[in-house]
C-alpha cells in the first residue's frame, strides 16, 4: 500500500498539479498568438483592449527618470551650449506636466474637475494613452541626441592637412599629436563655431537609454514597440553615418593620437616616423611602412603589460 503523505507533501503535490493544469504555457498557447501576442479570438482582444491600466502614471513617471540619467550623462561628458539647456528644460517641463496630468488619475477627489476629466480621458483610452507613450519616447530619444548638432563636425583629417599643407589621407594618429591634438584638448580653429565633442559614444550609450522607455509602456503592442525602436534606431544610424560622421572619425583618431601621448616606445616611433628623414606626411612607402608595423608592435606590447598587470592584480 502507498504509504500516507504528510499534510505538507499533499499540498505541495496539489499545487504543483494545479499549476501543471493552468500552467501560463499552456494558456498562451491556447489563446494568445505567437508573434503578436494578442489573443486568437477579437472578443478577448476588445475586453483586453478596454481594461484600464491605472499604472500609466507610473509608465510616464519611469520614462522621465531614464531622461534624467540622459541628461546627467551627458552634462557630464559634453561641453555645455544653450541648445542642451533650451532642449533639456523643455523636454522636462513637458514630462513633468505629462506625469502630473496621469497621476491625477490615482487621487481625483484632491484636483478640478477638468484636470480630472483631462486625466481620465487620457488613461480610460487605450489610443490616447498609447500616443501620450509615444509622445514621451519620443522626447527622450531628442534628448539623446539633439546635443549632436551643438558639436562641430570638421573633420580632424582636413583640419590637419591644412595645418602641415598635405593630403587628408597621409594625416595618421602621430600627425596629431604634432599638432597637440589630444582627447578632451581643443584643437584650436579645426573646430570653428561648434563645440569639441571627444566622446560621441555616449550619444550611442544615450539612445540605448532611451530605448528602455519603451519597455514599461505594457499596454503598446510589442509590434508597436518593434517598429518604434526600429525606427528610433534607423534615425540615429542616419546620423551618425551621415551629417554627423565626422564626430566619430575623429574620436577614432583622438584615440589613436591619445595611446601615442601615453606611451615613451609609441612617442619614439611617432618621432622616427616625423623626423629622421621622414617628412610629416609619410609620402614614402617605406616610411609609412616602418610606421605601421611599429607602431603596431608596440601598441601590441602595452595592451601585454596591461593584461600581466591584471593577472597580477587578480
Amino acid at each position: 500500500a502507498q504509504e500516507a503523505l504528510n499534510p505538507e507533501d499533499e499540498v505541495d503535490e496539489f499545487l504543483s498539479r494545479a499549476i501543471d493544469a493552468r500552467s501560463i504555457d499552456q494558456l498562451r498557447k491556447d489563446h494568445v498568438k505567437k508573434f503578436l501576442l494578442t489573443f486568437q479570438t477579437p472578443e478577448l482582444e476588445k475586453k483586453y483592449s478596454k481594461k484600464v491600466d491605472d499604472r500609466f502614471g507610473g509608465y510616464v513617471a519611469c520614462t522621465l527618470l531614464v531622461f534624467c540619467f540622459i541628461c546627467c550623462l551627458q552634462i557630464l561628458v559634453f561641453p555645455h551650449s544653450s541648445l542642451m539647456l533650451g532642449v533639456y528644460v523643455s523636454i522636462f517641463i513637458l514630462l513633468a506636466a505629462i506625469l502630473f496630468i496621469c497621476a491625477i488619475y490615482s487621487c481625483v477627489t484632491l484636483f478640478p474637475a477638468a484636470l480630472q476629466r483631462l486625466s481620465r480621458s487620457i488613461v480610460q483610452s487605450r489610443a490616447r494613452s498609447t500616443g501620450i507613450a509615444v509622445f514621451t519616447i519620443l522626447l527622450v530619444f531628442i534628448a539623446a541626441f539633439v546635443n549632436m548638432f551643438s558639436c562641430s563636425r570638421v573633420a580632424l583629417r582636413d583640419c590637419a592637412a591644412r595645418e602641415l599643407n598635405v593630403t587628408p589621407g597621409s594625416v595618421g594618429p602621430c600627425q596629431l599629436r604634432a599638432l597637440n591634438f589630444s582627447l578632451g584638448t581643443p584643437a584650436g580653429s579645426c573646430h570653428g563655431d561648434g563645440l569639441a565633442c571627444d566622446f560621441p559614444e555616449y550619444f550611442s550609450y544615450s539612445v540605448v537609454l532611451s530605448l528602455l522607455a519603451c519597455s514599461v509602456f505594457l499596454h503598446i503592442s510589442s509590434i508597436g514597440k518593434l517598429l518604434l525602436m526600429v525606427g528610433i534606431e534607423a534615425t540615429f544610424l542616419l546620423l551618425v553615418e551621415g551629417p554627423h560622421a565626422a564626430l566619430f572619425d575623429n574620436a577614432d583618431l583622438l584615440v589613436l593620437a591619445n595611446a601615442l601621448e601615453s606611451g615613451g616606445s609609441l612617442g619614439e616611433v611617432c618621432a622616427a616616423v616625423l623626423g629622421g628623414g621622414y617628412n610629416l606626411g609619410v609620402s614614402s612607402g617605406s616610411a609609412l611602412g616602418f610606421g605601421v608595423a611599429e607602431v603596431g608592435e608596440c601598441i601590441l606590447g602595452v595592451w601585454v603589460d596591461l593584461w600581466g598587470l591584471g593577472a597580477g592584480l587578480g
